[in-house]
C-alpha cells in the first residue's frame, strides 16, 4: 500500500489496541475508530483487499474460536434463543433486547432527546408503547411525569399552557381497569375499539356463527381452552429460557420443592392469569394484584391434588409476599406473563378462532359477541368519570385489520343465515382447489373459513362493480397473499415462523390464487362481488356510525393516518403503506356536496372524510363540551329502538345529543335499501323533562324540534342514519 495509507492503518491499530474497558466513552471511541477504518478502506483498494484477506483467514476454526471466546456473548443458532437466551428480549424477538428503564442511568440516557424537544416546545404529549414490558410500569410513569414537568419548566412562560399529555398502550382484559394511581391521562384506546366493535355486532347470532365455524373446523372451538393451549405453546416454544430463570429465582424462596416442580407451577399460573399482568411493585402487592393472582391460582390448581397443589399454594403466597426477595421474583414473573399473553392471544388465538374475525382485535374478547347498549353506556360513563382524556382509537399500527374492514365484517352478525348459505356455496365451488398433503387437506376447513372472512373484509371497493372479475388488481392480490402467509404462521397450527411448512403454505396460496383466478373462478368471483354489493353499504354505515361515536364520546379521538377515507387494510405491514395525502387535500378543498350525493357515491370515501372534518370542526368550536361535558345515556322507544344508540353531553348551557343507527342490514331486511328516513318510523329519543325545544344537526344543518321531550328518529335520520345535535342554532 501507499506509505501514508499504511501509516494510517498502523495508527488505527494502535488506537484499537488502546481502547479502554467497556464503558460509554469506550463505545463511542470504538464507533469513531470503526468509521475511520471504513473510510480508509474506501479510499485505499490495497488496504481494503488486505483487510478482506485477513478477515477471511480469521474464519479458520483455529483462529476464530479464540476470538469468539473473548467476546461477552456466545454465537448460537437463532432457534436456541427460546431456551438459552441470556438476556431479556422484547417478546420473542431475539434481535431486540429489552431496555431496563428501572435503572436511573438508563432512563436518563434514553430520555435525553425527548427532554430537549419538550424544553424547546416541540412536544406536547407522549404515547408510550407496550408499557406492560416494564418491570415497574407505575414507577416509570411517575418518573416520566416528573421528568416531563421539569423539562416543561424550561420553556418560555407562554409555552407552558395546559397539561402535558401522557397515554400508555395498556391492553385491558375483560373487567380490568387502568390503575387509577398512574399519573397519565389514560390508555391509547384499545378498549374503545372493543366497545365499538361490540356495539355493532348482534349477539343474537352468536350460536349460529359458532356452529358454522365449528362445521368448517370439524371440531369444537372453545375460546378459553384455545387460549390456554396457545399460551402454553408460546411458553414452550419462545419463553423456555425465561421460565427457567424464573424457576431458579422462586426455588430460592421455596427450596423444599424441586426446580422442575416450580417450573411447572409457574407455567400453569401464567396460563391461568386472566389479564396480561399484575403490577406488584416495591411496595408489595395491592388488593387488585392479590385478586388477580388468586384468580390465576384457582385456574391453575383446578384438578390438582397432593404435592402439586401444595407447590402452587406456596408459589401463590410468594407472589403476594411483602419481602424484598419475594417482591423481586413477583415483578420478574409479571414481566413474563405480559408477553406470554400477548403472543398467545394476539399472535396465535386471534388467527385460530374464526367465529367472527372482526372481533379478533387487540383489546377485544372474541368469546363475547356483541355488547348491550346498557353495558356500553356504563363503560362510557366510567370513561368520562375516570379517564376523560384517554385516547379513543379505531385503528392503530397494531390492529389486525382496518376499521372499515371490521365494520363490514360485523354485518355478518346481522345476517347469519344468508352468510351461511353463501360461504357454504363458495366452499362447494372451491372443493376442487384443495390439495392433499399426506394425511392433511390444504387448506384445512378452519383456514378455509378464515380465508373467506378475510376476503369479505378486505374485498376492494372497486371490485364490487358488476364484471369485477376483469378488474382484479395484481397489487391487491399480492397483499392478500402476504397476509395469508402471515396469518397461517401466526396461527402456528400447520406452519409457523420458527418452523415454516412451505408445502402447506404453497397449497393455501394456490387455493387463494384459484379462488381469484379470472379464468377458472369467474362465476365464484361474481358471486362474492354480488354478496359484497349487498352488505358493503351497511358496512359503510357502520363505519360512519363508529366514526361519530369516536369523535363525540368521552375521550380524545385518535385518527390513524390513512383512515380518513375507507380503511380496508390488513395487519402490518399492510396498514403502514404510504398515504395519498394529495387526494385528501383535494377532497377537503372542493365545494361541499349534499349528503345524498355523498351517500349515493359512498364508494369514493368522501362521505367519511366530510363527516370527520365536520366533527373535528365541532370539537374545535366547543372544546370545553368535549373535554368536560357530562355523559348521559338516552332511552329510545318504538319499533326500531334496538337499532339506535344515543346519549347526551352537557357543559353549562351547552348541550349535544348524539344518535347512532346500528344493525342496518337487519333493519333494511329484504329491501336492501339504505335505512334513511321512513325506516325509523315510530321510533323516538326520550329526552329529560328540562330539554331544549329546538336543536340543530351539526352535520346536516337541519333544524329539529322536540315534542313533549321526544325526538322523532325518522326526522333525525332523514339524511344520514347518524345525528349530532346541539342547542346552538347555526
Amino acid at each position: 500500500a501507499e506509505e501514508p495509507d499504511l501509516a494510517a492503518l498502523r495508527h488505527l491499530a494502535k488506537d484499537f489496541a488502546a481502547l479502554p474497558p467497556a464503558s460509554a466513552a469506550g463505545c463511542k471511541r470504538a464507533a469513531d475508530l470503526q468509521t475511520a477504518l471504513a473510510l480508509l478502506a474506501a479510499q485505499s483498494p490495497a488496504i481494503a483487499k488486505r483487510l478482506h484477506e485477513v478477515a477471511t483467514a480469521s474464519q479458520a476454526p483455529e483462529r476464530l474460536a479464540p476470538l469468539l471466546e473473548r467476546q461477552h456473548y456466545r454465537l448460537a443458532d437463532w432457534r436456541l434463543a427460546a431456551t438459552r437466551a441470556n438476556y431479556r428480549r422484547f417478546f420473542d424477538i431475539a434481535q431486540l433486547c429489552a431496555v431496563r428503564m428501572e435503572r436511573p442511568e438508563v432512563f436518563d440516557r434514553c430520555h435525553t432527546l425527548i427532554g430537549r424537544l419538550i424544553a424547546e416546545g416541540k412536544l406536547d404529549g407522549l404515547r408510550l408503547d407496550h408499557v406492560d414490558g416494564l418491570k415497574d410500569s407505575a414507577a416509570y410513569c411517575r418518573r416520566l411525569r416528573r421528568f416531563v414537568e421539569k423539562a416543561r419548566a424550561a420553556r418560555p412562560g407562554e409555552a407552558r399552557r395546559g397539561p402535558f399529555y401522557l397515554v400508555v398502550e395498556k391492553i385491558l382484559g375483560s373487567g380490568e381497569s387502568l390503575r387509577k394511581e398512574w399519573p397519565v391521562q389514560g390508555t391509547t384506546g384499545y378498549e374503545f375499539i372493543a366497545l365499538s366493535n361490540g356495539l355493532f355486532t348482534d349477539p343474537a347470532s352468536a350460536r349460529r356463527l359458532q356452529l358454522l365455524a365449528e362445521s368448517f373446523a370439524g371440531h369444537a372451538l372453545r375460546f378459553p381452552a384455545m387460549l390456554a393451549e396457545a399460551k402454553g405453546e408460546v411458553i414452550d416454544s419462545s419463553f423456555g429460557a425465561d421460565l427457567e430463570r424464573l424457576a431458579m429465582q422462586f426455588h430460592r424462596l421455596a427450596p423444599q420443592f424441586e426446580p422442575g416442580e416450580i417450573r411447572a407451577a409457574l407455567r400453569r399460573i401464567a396460563i391461568g392469569l386472566p389479564v396480561y399482568r399484575s403490577y406488584v411493585s416495591a411496595a408489595g402487592a395491592t388488593s387488585e394484584d392479590r385478586r388477580l393472582i388468586d384468580q390465576a391460582l384457582a385456574s391453575s390448581m383446578r384438578g390438582l391434588r397432593g404435592r402439586a397443589r401444595r407447590v402452587h399454594a406456596v408459589i401463590g403466597r410468594c407472589l403476594k409476599a411483602p419481602t424484598r426477595v419475594a417482591v423481586e421474583a413477583a415483578m420478574r414473573f409479571q414481566q413474563f406473563t405480559a408477553p406470554v399473553m400477548a403472543k398467545g392471544l394476539e399472535d396465535t388465538v386471534f388467527y385460530r378462532y374464526p367465529r367472527l374475525v372482526s372481533l379478533n382485535e387487540v383489546g377485544g374478547a372474541p368469546a363475547h359477541l356483541g355488547m348491550t347498549p346498557a353495558a356500553a353506556h356504563r363503560s362510557l360513563a366510567e370513561r368520562r368519570r375516570e379517564w376523560p382524556l384517554a385516547m379513543s382509537a379505531s385503528a392503530t399500527h397494531d390492529t389486525k385489520r382496518g376499521e372499515d374492514s371490521r365494520a363490514r365484517l360485523n354485518v355478518l352478525s346481522e345476517i347469519p343465515d344468508q352468510w351461511q348459505g353463501r360461504v357454504r356455496r363458495w366452499s362447494r365451488m372451491n372443493k376442487g382447489l384443495k390439495r392433499r398433503r399426506g394425511r392433511e387437506i390444504a387448506p384445512s376447513g378452519q383456514d378455509e373459513y378464515f380465508i373467506y372472512q378475510g376476503l369479505v373484509g378486505l374485498w376492494p371497493i372497486d371490485w364490487l362493480t358488476p364484471g369485477a372479475a376483469a378488474d382484479l388488481s395484481a397489487d391487491a392480490l399480492e397483499r392478500m397473499k402476504v397476509y395469508l402467509v402471515k396469518a397461517l404462521r401466526e396461527a402456528k397450527l400447520r406452519t409457523s415462523w420458527l418452523e415454516p411448512n412451505e408445502d402447506y403454505e404453497q397449497a393455501c396460496l394456490a387455493f387463494l390464487g384459484g379462488v381469484l383466478d379470472r379464468r377458472r373462478s369467474r362465476g365464484l368471483i361474481e358471486d362474492i362481488a354480488s354478496f359484497l354489493r349487498e352488505i358493503a353499504p351497511f358496512g359503510m354505515l357502520n363505519g360512519l356510525a363508529q366514526t361519530v361515536l369516536k369523535l363525540t364520546a368521552p375521550g380524545i379521538p385518535d385518527i390513524y393516518q390513512g383512515t380518513e377515507l375507507w380503511d380496508l387494510s390488513l395487519v402490518d405491514p399492510d396498514n403502514r403503506r404510504p398515504v395519498d395525502f394529495a387526494r385528501r387535500r383535494e377532497i377537503l378543498s372542493a365545494s361541499p356536496e349534499a349528503w345524498k350525493e355523498l351517500l349515493d357515491n359512498w364508494q369514493d370515501g368522501r362521505v367519511k372524510l366530510r363527516l370527520l372534518a365536520g366533527l373535528l370542526a365541532l370539537r374545535r368550536d366547543m372544546p370545553g363540551l368535549f373535554a368536560e361535558g357530562s355523559y348521559e345515556p338516552l332511552t329510545v322507544s318504538g319499533l326500531a329502538a334496538r337499532h339506535v344508540f344515543a346519549f347526551r353531553r352537557r357543559q353549562g348551557h351547552r348541550v349535544m345529543i348524539v344518535a347512532l343507527g346500528r344493525f342496518f342490514a337487519r333493519l333494511a331486511g329484504r329491501t336492501k335499501a339504505l335505512p334513511i328516513g321512513e325506516a325509523w318510523a315510530s321510533t323516538h329519543l326520550l329526552l329529560p323533562p328540562n330539554a331544549d325545544a329546538f336543536y340543530c344537526d351539526a352535520l346536516t344543518g337541519q333544524r329539529v324540534a322536540s315534542a313533549r321531550s321526544r325526538l322523532a328518529v325518522d326526522r333525525l335520520f332523514e339524511r344520514l342514519p347518524v345525528a349530532v345535535l346541539t342547542n346552538e342554532l347555526r
